[in-house]
């Protein structure tokens, strides 16, 4: 019998070498950079304007609270990826880990280290003990998919959908 695979991806890029690392104040910069990256591959680059010097004194602040870890994944001292979630408690008395960001540049998505990534910040969570960890996937990336099929290889089932609205000056028709 022959089977015929399609879509196969080949893990191409050796990450043995890549450290992960906590995020620190001094990451910042470079990171809000690759949060630029990141924002113009998504589809919010076609309805909003990233701004830099806002994302900088965002990060600045989040990287140093225990309950929003950033990590950054480095190649030397490039940095090549990042995963980024916050706990809530808001309406729970066990926290529930919320995913906020989730990439890795395009050299390094032919490797494990969306993997690495994801299963490290799941660890962490579990060590948190956030029984839950939510993933909001809005970015429209390709990479979705791949991200969604990675999820569920880690026990995650889809379990909403999110929409994007586009505010309209007169939603319901003209007024009378």
């Amino acid at each position: 019998m022959n089977i015929a695979v399609k879509n196969v991806v080949q893990r191409t890029t050796d990450t043995s070498h890549i450290e992960i690392r906590r995020a620190q104040l001094e990451h910042v910069p470079r990171l809000a950079r690759l949060f630029g990256e990141y924002f113009y591959e998504t589809q919010w680059g076609m309805f909003l304007t990233f701004d830099e010097q806002k994302c900088i004194r965002r990060l600045s602040q989040l990287v140093q609270q225990e309950f929003t870890p950033h990590l950054v994944a480095f190649d030397g001292e490039r940095i090549v990826g990042i995963i980024s979630w916050h706990y809530d408690m808001q309406y729970t008395t066990e926290p529930i880990a919320v995913m906020d960001e989730t990439f890795v540049l395009p050299p390094y998505r032919s490797s494990n280290l969306g993997r690495k990534l994801v299963g490290l910040a799941l660890h962490m969570a579990a060590k948190h003990k956030a029984p839950v960890f939510n993933f909001p996937i809005a970015s429209g990336l390709p990479s979705t998919a791949t991200l969604t099929n990675m999820l569920r290889k880690f026990g995650g089932e889809i379990c909403g959908v999110i929409v994007r609205c586009i505010p309209q000056e007169e939603p319901y028709g003209r007024q009378k």
